[in-house]
């Protein structure tokens, strides 16, 4: 059974190159099946996976709200941009008929009247330009939260990892410390 164990444990370890916090885990147990196996060495395991087994699940939280917040901010970048499409050939017709109305105005007060309304419509324009550009910053701000939020669980994991290998009361290294 600790040779199949050791099998497994190794197996594990070549599955996984990047996390660190996986390899100190999977180093412990390797230590485990390969020392000498008492009760207490086994409950020290113990305790060494459950304070390291609540910050993966924390990780796995935190990378779906930023899948979440990117996928959000990538919806609200297409819808924005549709809209702004939609209203740049809605303005740039508007433009088109303004230049043709002025060209055909000979009157002073008409002429007065158009480019106020071409001043309305342009003012118009940029609230929704600048509104769209609000949406766009928040979404990003959000999704850069997310990021930063992930990589501070990252570091956190890693240094319960490498807390797995000092005594908690002396903060000495344990058995599987002085052994690495």
């Amino acid at each position: 059974l600790m040779r199949l164990l050791g099998l497994v444990v190794n197996n594990l370890g070549e599955l996984v190159d990047d996390d660190q916090w996986v390899h100190g885990q999977i180093e412990m147990l390797r230590n485990l099946i390969n020392g000498p196996v008492d009760l207490r060495t086994v409950r020290e395991a113990e305790r060494g996976f459950k304070e390291v087994i609540f910050k993966p699940a924390q990780l796995k939280s935190s990378l779906r709200e930023a899948k979440t917040t990117l996928k959000t901010l990538l919806s609200v970048f297409v819808e924005r941009l549709g809209e702004v499409t939609e209203h740049t050939v809605g303005y740039h017709g508007k433009i088109e008929r303004y230049s043709e109305r002025i060209t055909a105005t000979d009157n002073l007060d008409a002429l007065k009247t158009l480019i106020d309304e071409l001043m309305s419509d342009t003012r118009g324009m940029q609230v929704d330009m600048m509104r769209s550009r609000d949406d766009l910053l928040s979404a990003r701000q959000q999704a850069q939260n997310a990021e930063q939020r992930v990589h501070e669980l990252e570091g956190e994991l890693e240094r319960v990892s490498e807390q797995v290998r000092e005594d908690q009361l002396t903060g000495a290294l344990n058995r599987r410390g002085m052994e690495d």
